[in-house]
């Protein structure tokens, strides 16, 4: 593998995942609890992001080859998000 870019982002990430269209997904606690945070390649923060219930404790994510995007959820519930 060859690194392609870098930056810094606000939170911490804990998961990620990549699509076709090279949008990173990146999984995000903050005090408000979890989110998902949308990059272009670039670095620049999309404004198509997801929060979470407090409940929701995310802790993995992919993307299938049709573009959906799954979430595990190890919260009290333990749901997959689709």
């Amino acid at each position: 593998m060859q690194l392609i870019n870098s930056w810094k982002v606000e939170n911490k990430p804990l998961q990620i995942a990549l699509d076709k269209k090279d949008i990173l997904w990146v999984i995000e606690k903050d005090e408000e609890g979890y989110k998902i945070q949308v990059y272009s390649s670039e670095g620049n923060v999309l404004p198509k992001n997801i929060k979470f219930e407090k409940s929701i404790i995310s802790t993995c994510l992919c993307i299938d080859k049709k573009g959906h995007l799954y979430v595990g959820d190890d919260g009290e519930s333990q749901h997959v998000l689709g």
